[in-house]
């Protein structure tokens, strides 16, 4: 699973900084909004990431760790934030395991 996160990071990450570059940041939130579907799809991600920034907050509170990075990665870079959060919860699990054999 930690592969498959890393790869998809990867991947999105990269297009990520492609778009902005080619859109600039602004570029890319005008384009969005532009349409219906676009502040259907901007409404969408909104709603998944507000839960998913609650879900993460209360998991790392349950781990005695900050979210802060990750909600700040949320805030301006969308889905970057909690796959990184994930890839880094899992790494934690991992090596927690690892530690309890």
């Amino acid at each position: 699973m930690r592969a498959a996160l890393f790869i998809v990071i990867a991947l999105f990450g990269g297009f990520t900084v492609w778009v902005v570059s080619q859109v600039g940041y602004l570029g890319f939130f005008r384009s969005l909004l532009s349409t219906a579907v676009g502040w259907q799809a901007f409404t969408d991600l909104c709603i998944s990431l507000v839960l998913f920034t609650i879900w993460m907050s209360r998991d790392a509170k349950e781990a005695g760790r900050s979210p802060w990075i990750y909600l700040l990665i949320t805030l301006f870079l969308g889905s970057l934030g909690p796959l990184l959060y994930l890839a880094h919860r899992t790494r934690r699990e991992a090596t927690n395991n690892h530690r309890a054999t």
